[in-house]
C-alpha cells in the first residue's frame, strides 16, 4: 500500500517537473517577446521628433516597466530551476528508498532468521544434554533396582527352596 503511494508521488513529481519545464520555456518565450515592434517605432519616432516629451516620458516608463518585467521573468526562471533540481534530486532518492529498502530487509530478514535459529538450535542442545543426563541417571537407578530385586528374588527363592528342603511350613 505504502509503495503504491511512493510510486503515485514519483509519478506526480514527474508530471510536475514536465509542466514547471514548460512554464519555463513559456515564461523565457513571453519575456524575449515583451518589447512589441511598434514600441520600438515608437522609440525611434521619438528620436526624429525631440518636441514630444510626454511620448518620451510614457516609453520610457513603459521601458523601465519591461525591464522590470524582464527581471522578475528571470528571477521566477530561476527560482523554477532550483525547484526542478530539487525535485528531480527528490524522485532520485524516492527511486532509492523503493529500491534499497527490499535489499535491507531481505538481510534484515535472513539476520533475524539466523539468530532465531541459532538461539533455538543452543536452547535445543542443552535440552538434549539434560534429556540426556536425565537418561543416564535414570538407567543406574533402573540397574540399581535391578540389582535389588535381583538379590531379594534370590533370598526369596532361596528361602522358599531352604523350607521346601527342610519341609517347614509358615
Amino acid at each position: 500500500m505504502e509503495e503504491d503511494q511512493l510510486a503515485l508521488l514519483v509519478q506526480t513529481l514527474k508530471s510536475q517537473i514536465g509542466i514547471t519545464s514548460e512554464k519555463i520555456t513559456q515564461l523565457q518565450t513571453v519575456s524575449n517577446t515583451l518589447l512589441k515592434p511598434e514600441d520600438t517605432e515608437a522609440v525611434t519616432d521619438t528620436k526624429t521628433e525631440p518636441s514630444n516629451k510626454s511620448l518620451t516620458r510614457e516609453l520610457e516608463k513603459r521601458r523601465l516597466q519591461l525591464i522590470m518585467d524582464v527581471q522578475k521573468h528571470d528571477y521566477v526562471g530561476e527560482k523554477l530551476m532550483v525547484l526542478i533540481n530539487q525535485s528531480e534530486e527528490l524522485l532520485a532518492y524516492l527511486k532509492l528508498f523503493l529500491v534499497e529498502p527490499r535489499v535491507a530487509s531481505s538481510e534484515e530478514n535472513s539476520n533475524y532468521i539466523s539468530s532465531k535459529v541459532n538461539a533455538t538450535a543452543e536452547c535445543l542442545k542443552s535440552h538434549i544434554q539434560k534429556t540426556q543426563a536425565d537418561q543416564t541417571r535414570i538407567a543406574m537407578k533402573l540397574s540399581e533396582l535391578n540389582d535389588k530385586m535381583t538379590y531379594l528374588l534370590d533370598t526369596t527363592i532361596t528361602g522358599f527352596n531352604n523350607k521346601a528342603t527342610t519341609g517347614t511350613k509358615e
